[in-house]
């Protein structure tokens, strides 16, 4: 195991436009670290670099107290696992675990408990014979982790390992390879476009977008503190609600306005943006701080009344959409209540865990 540290690490492929930018990370002994964001952020690229299957423009990479980047590949004692399991077809299990132990003129007796130990680990002593044609998909991933697993790294480097896999499989897997990583105890960089897969997985995330870190910090953070409009609405599912609002001043109250609608803000939030009164912002609010309102007695501020356009009835909720702003917003509402699709509702929005951004920079100016 080992500590992996990237200091200005950027990468251009021509000229001087750069794909990876002034990347600045340190993934702790023992960590996962999950790098996620859309297609083309950098984060493969990034994680190549690290693997040492791209080159580095500038900056350096450690892993543990060593400067790995004009090390080759194969020196720098990293496994990493693709997304297309790249097994040898005309290999059986027990021969593509070891394959990389082989190549490396581990004594034979070595090499057979090693393998011995990681299909006990990951559920395949039972298809120690078998060639991957005959494998499901899960257990070839399950291959390709053994495979990984049995050369000891000090870094493991997963490149979208789950993305060919059915929903449920995926899921099932996303458990079983968190559950090897705490048990080994092992630095993982783990890199996936799905933030449910990362939420779920990752014990800090970095989220990239177009070749720059947006933030780094726990899943609990991400989401409920995100730095900017990219993170808020990258993470969570569905979507975050960024809409148009105004700030303004009623006596000794910040109000949000939004629309025809006033909504106030504690008092907490209200000073850490009072200098923006009078300006527009955007207000971001997750679909669970929208409530539906059953009871038209009970005494509720901050309401407003919202036309459903679509609803997804989901059992244990529902997901209503309606139009806010000139933009489609989205609440997950209990099960209580009767809904009809064309109708007004009366909804309540939760101020308390709202946020404001700044409507130039995307910055969070309520944290």
């Amino acid at each position: 195991m080992a500590q992996l540290k990237l200091e200005n690490v950027c990468k251009a492929y021509t000229g001087k436009i750069l794909t990876v930018k002034d990347v600045n990370l340190q993934v702790n002994d023992g960590e996962l670290m999950v790098f996620v964001g859309p297609s083309g952020c950098g984060k493969s690229t990034t994680l190549r670099m690290i693997a040492g299957l791209e080159e580095i423009t500038s900056g350096k990479l450690y892993i543990g107290n060593r400067v790995v980047n004009s090390v080759t590949p194969k020196d720098r004692n990293i496994a990493m696992v693709f997304q297309n399991y790249a097994l040898y077809p005309h290999m059986t299990v027990y021969d593509n675990i070891a394959f990389g132990l082989r190549s490396q003129k581990v004594p034979k007796g070595e090499i057979d408990k090693r393998v011995m130990e990681a299909a006990e680990m990951l559920v395949l002593t039972d298809k120690l014979q078998k060639k991957p044609k005959h494998l499901s998909g899960g257990e070839r991933q399950r291959v390709a982790v053994g495979r990984a697993v049995v050369r000891k790294p000090e870094v493991f480097l997963f490149d979208e390992p789950l993305s060919n896999l059915d929903a449920t499989l995926r899921e099932k897997m996303r458990v079983q390879l968190r559950q090897l990583q705490l048990k080994l105890k092992t630095t993982v960089v783990y890199v996936t476009h799905d933030q449910v897969e990362a939420m779920t997985m990752g014990d800090r995330i970095c989220v990239m977008n177009k070749g720059v870190i947006q933030q780094v910090d726990t899943p609990h953070n991400l989401y409920n503190k995100p730095k900017n409009t990219f993170v808020a609405k990258f993470i969570g599912s569905p979507q975050a609600n960024v809409v148009d609002a105004q700030l303004v001043q009623d006596n000794d109250k910040v109000l949000v306005k939004i629309e025809n609608s006033q909504f106030e803000l504690p008092k907490e939030k209200a000073d850490k943006v009072k200098k923006y009164v009078g300006k527009s912002v955007l207000c971001c609010l997750r679909p669970e701080m929208i409530n539906h309102v059953v009871d038209q007695e009970c005494q509720v501020i901050n309401k407003i009344q919202l036309e459903v356009n679509v609803m997804e009835d989901l059992g244990h909720e529902r997901l209503v959409y309606f139009p806010l702003t000139g933009k489609e917003c989205v609440a997950r509402i209990g099960s209580r209540g009767s809904i009809e699709i064309g109708k007004k509702y009366t909804f309540c929005f939760d101020m308390e865990r709202c946020h404001i951004f700044d409507k130039d920079s995307g910055e969070n100016i309520s944290l």
